[in-house]
C-alpha cells in the first residue's frame, strides 16, 4: 500500500494556500517592521494602530477556543464542517502573548491613567490608583494570557488524542468569563477612566465570537467550494478531505451565525438604549465620541453590515443552504469586525473625528500575516479533519458495505448532558459576569479629575441637560456672585444684599446677633437697608 499522498496533493484549497504560506509570513515581517521604523517619529499612532490588531487577531483566537469548547460540550453535527479550522486558530495563541510586550512598553500612548504624575480620584475622596496602576495592569495581563494559552492547549491536546473535555470546557468557560470581563475593563473601558458600564464585558465576549465563528464559516465554505470544482480532489471519505458541507450542515451554520449576529446586537443595543435613556455625563462620555464627529458614520456602516445586512439575509432558509451566500455574508461580518474593534479604541484616543491611517493597514498586515502564517502551518502539520473519539471522520471507521453508507453519515444529535452541562455553565458564567460587573462598576464610580479626552455635544433626544459641565460652572459662579457682590433684592423697599465679608465686619462692630430674633429673622444678616 503506498503511503498517504502530502497535503497539497489532496486538498486543491490547502495546495494554494499551504505552498505560500511563507508569503503570510513575509507581509507580516514587513508590515512590523514598517511599524517599528515609523513608531520614532509618530509614537502613539503607531502603538494605537498596533493594539487595535493586536486585539482583532486575539479575538479570533480567543473565540474559537470558546467556540470549541461550547460544541465540546453541546455535541451536534454543526461543529464538523469548521472544528478544525477553530482548532488551527489557536495555534497563534503564543504568538499573540508574546506581541502583547510592544503594548506595555506603549502604555502611556492608549491610557490616560498610565501617564506619570495623573491622579485618580473618586467623587468620594477613594483613589483607584491601585488598580489602574501599569505594573499591577501587565501583571493580570499576563495572568488572562497565561489562562487562555493554557486551556488552548488543554482543548488542542484533549481533541487531538481523543480524550474527553467535558471538565475543562465547562472550567474553561468559567475562567473565560472572568478573565474576559476584566480584560475589557483593562484594554477597552480603561481607554477613557471615566465610564464604566456592566454591559461592556458581554459586549467584548460576544464580539470575540462573533469574529472567529465567522472565520470559521468562511473557511469551511470556501474549502467545501473549492474541494467541490476540483476534478482532482479527494473523495470525500478521506480524512484529508474537508467534511461534507451538506446544505442541513450550511444551514446550521448559518443559524448560529444568526443567533451571534443577534447576541451581539441585542447585548450591545441594549448598553446604548440605556444610556441614551439615563443621559448621564458619567455614561454618555463614551457614546460622545462615536456620534457628534465622522465617527457617526462608521457606527452607521457597524449597525448595517455587521447586523443588519447579515440579520436580513441569515433570515432566508434558501441563503443559508447556499455556500456562496454564506461565504459572503461571513467574510462581510469578518471585515467589518476589524472596523468595530478599531471603533472600540480610535474614538477614545483620537476623538476629534475618523483618523485611520497606513499605520493601521501596516498594522493589521503586520501581526495579521503572522498569525495566518501560524494558521495555515498548523493546518499543513495536521491535514486530517479527523480528531478523536466519536467525531472521527467516516473514513477513519471501519469499512462497510456500500448499502450503510447512508446510515453511517447521519448527523450527529446534541447531547441532552452536555445541554443541560452547557446550561449549566452559561448560568454560572452570567452570574460570575454580573458580579464582576458591579464590582468594578464600584471600583469605577467616577473620578474627580477630567480624565476623557474630549469633551463633545450630548447625544440626540433626551436633551435632559445638554451641557452639564458649562451649567455646573455657571451655577456656581452665580452663586458666588451672591456671596462677594453688592445687588438689590427689593429696590422699591430700598434691600440690599451686601456681600458675606461685609456682612460679617457689621455683626462683629454691633457686636454679633445676640438680641436679635432668630429663624425667619436669620437671612436677614446679609441685608441691610439702603440709606
Amino acid at each position: 500500500m503506498s503511503a498517504p499522498r502530502p497535503l497539497h496533493d489532496d486538498l486543491p484549497l490547502l495546495t494554494r494556500l499551504g505552498r505560500r504560506r511563507w508569503i503570510a509570513l513575509v507581509i507580516g515581517v514587513a508590515g512590523l517592521v514598517a511599524c517599528g521604523l515609523d513608531a520614532p517619529a509618530h509614537p502613539s499612532e503607531v502603538i494605537q494602530s498596533y493594539f487595535i490588531a493586536w486585539l482583532y487577531f486575539l479575538g479570533l483566537t480567543i473565540g474559537s477556543m470558546t467556540t470549541l469548547m461550547i460544541h465540546h460540550l453541546t455535541g451536534g453535527d454543526w461543529g464538523q464542517p469548521v472544528r478544525r479550522w477553530l482548532e488551527a486558530a489557536l495555534a497563534p495563541m503564543l504568538l499573540l502573548a508574546v506581541l502583547f510586550v510592544p503594548v506595555g512598553l506603549g502604555l502611556p500612548h492608549l491610557f490616560t491613567w498610565a501617564i506619570a504624575g495623573t491622579e485618580l480620584t473618586r467623587l468620594d475622596g477613594s483613589s483607584q490608583q491601585w488598580f489602574l496602576d501599569p505594573t499591577f495592569f501587565l501583571l493580570r495581563a499576563g495572568l488572562y494570557l497565561a489562562v487562555w494559552l493554557l486551556l488552548s492547549r488543554l482543548v488542542v491536546r484533549g481533541m487531538r488524542h481523543g480524550r474527553p473535555l467535558t471538565a475543562v470546557c465547562a472550567a474553561g468557560l468559567l475562567a473565560y468569563a472572568v478573565t474576559a470581563m476584566f480584560a475589557s475593563v483593562d484594554w477597552i473601558d480603561s481607554l477613557m477612566p471615566l465610564w464604566y458600564s456592566t454591559a461592556a464585558g458581554l459586549i467584548f465576549m460576544t464580539s470575540q465570537n462573533l469574529g472567529a465563528f465567522a472565520l470559521a464559516v468562511l473557511c469551511a465554505t470556501a474549502s467545501h467550494l473549492s474541494h467541490t470544482r476540483s476534478p482532482a480532489g479527494l473523495a470525500t471519505e478521506s480524512p484529508q478531505a474537508p467534511p461534507d458541507l451538506t446544505p442541513d450542515r450550511c444551514i446550521d451554520l448559518g443559524t448560529l451565525l444568526f443567533v451571534y449576529v443577534l447576541t451581539w446586537a441585542y447585548v450591545a443595543f441594549s448598553q446604548w438604549i440605556i444610556v441614551w435613556g439615563g443621559d448621564l455625563p458619567h455614561e454618555t462620555a463614551w457614546y460622545l465620541p462615536r456620534w457628534h464627529s465622522s465617527w457617526r458614520w462608521v457606527t452607521y456602516t457597524i449597525e448595517c453590515a455587521q447586523f443588519g445586512l447579515p440579520f436580513i439575509l441569515l433570515l432566508f432558509r434558501a441563503l443559508k443552504r447556499d455556500a456562496r451566500a454564506m461565504l459572503l455574508i461571513a467574510a462581510l461580518v469578518l471585515c467589518v469586525h476589524w472596523l468595530y474593534v478599531a471603533w472600540l479604541v480610535k474614538p477614545s484616543l483620537a476623538s476629534a473625528g475618523v483618523s485611520l491611517a497606513w499605520p493601521d493597514c501596516a498594522a493589521t498586515f503586520g501581526v495579521g500575516g503572522l498569525w495566518v502564517w501560524l494558521f495555515l502551518r498548523d493546518l499543513a502539520a495536521s491535514p486530517s479533519f479527523a480528531h478523536g473519539g466519536a467525531e472521527v471522520s467516516v473514513a477513519a471507521q471501519p469499512e462497510e458495505h456500500p448499502g450503510h453508507a447512508e446510515e453511517r453519515r447521519e448527523p450527529q444529535e446534541p447531547s441532552a448532558r452536555g445541554l443541560a452541562v452547557a446550561g449549566l455553565v452559561l448560568l454560572a458564567a452570567i452570574i460570575v459576569a454580573v458580579a464582576v460587573s458591579l464590582g468594578l462598576m464600584s471600583l469605577f464610580g467616577g473620578f474627580s479629575g477630567p480624565l476623557a479626552r474630549a469633551e463633545h455635544g450630548t447625544l440626540p433626544e433626551p436633551h435632559l441637560q445638554p451641557h452639564p459641565l458649562t451649567d455646573r460652572a455657571r451655577y456656581e459662579a452665580r452663586q458666588r456672585g451672591m456671596l462677594t457682590h453688592y445687588a438689590w433684592v427689593d429696590r422699591g423697599a430700598g434691600i440690599v444684599r451686601i456681600p458675606i465679608d461685609r456682612a460679617m465686619q457689621i455683626l462683629a462692630e454691633r457686636g454679633g446677633p445676640a438680641g436679635r430674633t432668630t429663624g425667619a429673622a436669620a437671612p436677614a444678616q446679609k441685608e441691610r437697608r439702603a440709606p
